[in-house]
């Protein structure tokens, strides 16, 4: 019974952030090691990034940067893991976070739990420190 309140209340935020917001994040990501590349092996090579599109997500303002509400299907399902911990380390590696043409920084990846399952992630972002030249 209270698996199915927990997965009643998934659907219903998924529902929820569709109704707010249905926008969309790309999550930049190291890409995973080439195996067998040797200049790879060595860190020789230039990281490269893959672009992961997050949708559907909402976006609000809050305090001096932006929080972004994700389903947790969503995230689940786009870095192909589960669990609030397996989430957050597998964040701690995104390296910018785009809306629009804007490039934030993500501070911290929160854990909205109901139920007893894991319904929503918050995105805390900021904008990057600019340089003054």
């Amino acid at each position: 019974m209270l698996s199915d309140l927990g997965k009643a209340a998934r659907r219903g935020t998924d529902a929820m952030v569709r109704c707010v917001g249905a926008s969309t994040a790309i999550l930049r990501m190291p890409a995973p090691p080439v195996a067998g590349d040797a200049g790879e092996e060595l860190g020789l090579r230039s990281p490269e990034f893959q672009r992961l599109i997050l949708t559907p997500v909402a976006v609000q303002p809050k305090g001096n940067g932006i929080e972004v509400l994700a389903p947790a299907a969503a995230l689940e399902t786009l870095l192909g893991i589960s669990g609030a911990g397996a989430i957050a380390m597998a964040m701690r590696s995104v390296a910018t976070v785009l809306l629009g043409d804007e490039a934030y920084v993500l501070m911290a990846t929160h854990a909205v739990v109901s139920m007893g399952q894991v319904c929503l992630y918050r995105l805390v972002l900021q904008m990057p420190p600019t340089e003054v030249v």
